[in-house]
């Protein structure tokens, strides 16, 4: 009986010790995911009625959220520098690249506006290379992974196509893309020295070569948008989940600023808004025996400011910067009676857009301007305008260029709004009118018919200039003449007229 006993004893004790013992068959991981900052620092947004975004919410945010879960894991999708306010912009963007350091991010993608300096400044801006602005950056602190940019001649990955981290021993591959559409969403204009490939071509050949590895699980950090609403999400990043290998889990997404929370293709895809309003919670089931996500599920957190106390250091650093720069951002340049917002009515003519216009035809001394809706950032509140607010609206800086085209180009030009999807451009010195996306007539301002083999003077930004947003038709244009940026005749005009009272408007009319 003594050793029936010992028996039982021994018997439980293993079993004990195999199994309630024994690791846990699935671990738990949080991916916290960040998109399209640009930069704001110091930017207080509204989401849902409340103030939300800032560096030092975003930073106690963060922080929160990996208290509770050891095993998380910081992503972003690109567009963090380039349209940046002046706190990051004036100093190259190295205050950006430095809170990206301070918050630890684990990997990140590329987006668009990362070349917007071209790809040599991305690459010296990533190492730290760059000319010092800050006197204390010395580049990133964590990767960046790029799958579908090449270089031209070696064909070579520009960045490594993937990065894998290792959670309590399993494997997760984070991989890296952008939109091929870059080369006509940048303002940079020589990209020869690369090329973009397909984006689910490109994943599927890593996620391919990976499993050969062993590895089965899949993160996609895509520069690529798309919108979910109630329970539908498409877009880009819906077309992409559709397109790319079933081992693929999770695919957070960017560019689009808007908001994307849903499943396609038995994939979560995640999206959350922009300039810092927002982050993504993504919790991952991940199992011990075939290291693969078993279990998905996300959702989109606002940052808002009344609900966590900002991180003190990162608010100390922010002021710092402010310091630095007041003496020139807050120059005062006059004043407006309206409110100017970037909002086009449904003609598609934004108040803040005939102003630009009316500063770029001033400036260049044309017949016809015309301005691209993606340049305009921020609009202007009524009041005081300050040289920071045309940064604000104008942070791309890019040269204003004259050119001639014939009426028939332009009117090819404004066809061009509605390729592939609608960008309406804001208009001055031509009046217009369109009916299910086809230009109809278009008259000069004194009611002249723009007659197509007549030559006008037009004015641009480089952007557009070089076939930005694909309007090819500017690319025509001849006796090129450049002249200040967008930004400066932007704060050059408000100095000059010094109050802004009435606009004149309904140059483009939507015929039912």
């Amino acid at each position: 009986m003594p050793y029936l006993l010992l028996s039982t004893f021994l018997i439980k004790f293993i079993f004990s010790f195999l199994f309630l013992s024994s690791p846990s068959t699935n671990i738990s991981v949080q991916l916290i995911g960040l998109n399209d900052f640009h930069g704001q620092l110091n930017t207080t947004s509204t989401l849902h009625g409340k103030a939300v975004g800032r560096a030092d919410y975003i930073a106690a945010y963060i922080q929160s959220y990996r208290d509770k879960k050891p095993n998380t894991l910081l992503v972003h999708t690109g567009d963090m520098i380039g349209g940046s306010p002046p706190i990051s912009a004036l100093f190259h963007d190295e205050p950006t690249m430095e809170f990206l350091n301070t918050l630890q991010f684990d990997v990140g993608t590329i987006g668009n506006h990362e070349f917007d300096r071209g790809p040599i400044a991305l690459q010296q801006l990533i190492s730290g290379e760059s000319v010092p602005q800050t006197n204390s950056f010395s580049g990133s602190s964590f990767p960046y992974t790029c799958a579908n940019v090449v270089d031209s001649e070696t064909n070579q990955p520009l960045f490594p196509p993937y990065t894998i981290k290792w959670i309590d021993g399993i494997p997760i591959a984070f991989i890296g893309v952008i939109t091929k559409d870059t080369p006509f969403l940048t303002m940079y204009t020589n990209m020869s020295s690369i090329r973009f490939l397909d984006e689910a071509t490109s994943i599927n050949h890593y996620v391919h070569q990976l499993q050969k590895k062993g590895i089965h699980a899949f993160v996609i950090l895509a520069h690529l948008g798309g919108n979910t609403t109630g329970s539908n999400t498409n877009g880009a990043l819906a077309d992409l989940a559709t397109q790319i290998n079933s081992d693929v889990d999770i695919i957070f997404g960017g560019h689009t600023h808007s908001y994307i929370n849903g499943k396609v293709n038995g994939k979560l895809l995640v999206q959350a808004y922009s300039y810092g309003k927002a982050f993504s919670n993504v919790t991952i089931t991940l199992n011990r025996q075939t290291k693969d996500i078993t279990k998905k599920d996300a959702t989109i957190v606002p940052v808002y400011q009344n609900k966590l106390s900002p991180d003190l250091y990162i608010r100390n650093w922010i002021d710092s910067y402010a310091a630095k720069i007041r003496p020139r951002v807050t120059e005062r340049l006059g004043v407006t009676n309206h409110e100017l917002t970037r909002d086009q009515n449904e003609h598609g003519e934004s108040k803040l857009g005939t102003v630009l216009a009316m500063a770029q035809r001033q400036a260049m001394q044309t017949d016809i301007a015309f301005v691209n809706p993606g340049s305009i950032r921020h609009d202007l509140k009524k009041g005081d305008i300050t040289w920071e607010d045309t940064f604000l609206i104008q942070p791309f800086g890019n040269p204003l260029i004259k050119m001639d085209l014939s009426g028939a180009e332009i009117r090819n030009a404004l066809q061009e709004q509605w390729k592939e999807e609608t960008r309406m451009l804001q208009i001055l010195g031509i009046h217009y009118t369109w009916k299910n996306h086809t230009i109809q007539t278009i008259s000069l301002d004194d009611g002249t018919p723009l007659h197509d083999d007549q030559i006008y003077s037009v004015v641009v930004n480089s952007f557009l200039a070089n076939g930005g947003d694909k309007f090819m038709t500017f690319k025509l244009g001849k006796n090129r003449t450049e002249g200040p940026t967008d930004q400066e005749s932007f704060a050059n005009f408000i100095r000059s007229v010094t109050h802004i009272n009435t606009l004149p408007q309904n140059f483009i009319q939507k015929i039912y």
